[in-house]
């Protein structure tokens, strides 16, 4: 683990890191049709194609005051939007999305060694979710698992926990 960055670094870093990531377009933003939240994304975000203009109020509630929108979308949205929540979070205004959750939960100790049939479909399913990644937005979201490890003042013991878990099982290496 290097130096952690300071929070305005990382925050340019992520605005650096995400320049090739495209609007993946409206037919292509969510990753399901089985209920009314994602067809919610499709609604709330089919407008917004410039992820640096999200306010965190708007990305805090998105679609529609279920805050789920980071679960619903598609792997290229996921990879689209991803920046407006890592600042957002970095700046510590989310109240309600767990962006944290959303980079480490397949990744932590108890899943990624799990023998549970359903913890390795989520796995794969997850592994699928990120691979879009390249390998500088990938350093990204390193530089913002390791700040989560050291910012005692806004992430609790078991965040820190789960960032830890995820850089060693898998961020790290999709790193190199």
């Amino acid at each position: 683990m290097v130096t952690p960055l300071a929070p305005d670094q990382l925050i340019g870093l992520i605005n650096d890191s995400f320049t090739e990531a495209k609007f993946p377009g409206i037919e292509n933003l969510r990753n399901s049709n089985l209920t009314e939240e994602p067809l919610a994304v499709t609604i709330e975000f089919g407008d917004k194609n410039d992820w640096t203009k999200l306010e965190p109020s708007f990305l805090d509630q998105a679609p529609q005051g279920w805050a789920s929108a980071l679960s619903f979308f598609s792997k290229a949205a996921f990879r689209f939007y991803l920046p407006a929540y890592l600042i957002a979070d970095v700046q510590q205004l989310l109240d309600r999305v767990n962006v944290l959750f959303q980079l480490t939960h397949s990744f932590t100790d108890g899943q990624i060694f799990s023998t549970d049939e359903q913890d390795r479909w989520m796995l794969n399913w997850e592994l699928n979710r990120c691979s879009l990644f390249t390998f500088v937005e990938v350093q990204a979201i390193i530089a913002y698992l390791e700040y989560v490890v050291r910012c005692d003042d806004f992430y609790d013991d078991r965040d820190q926990r789960h960032a830890k878990q995820a850089l060693n099982n898998y961020w790290y290496e999709r790193g190199t």
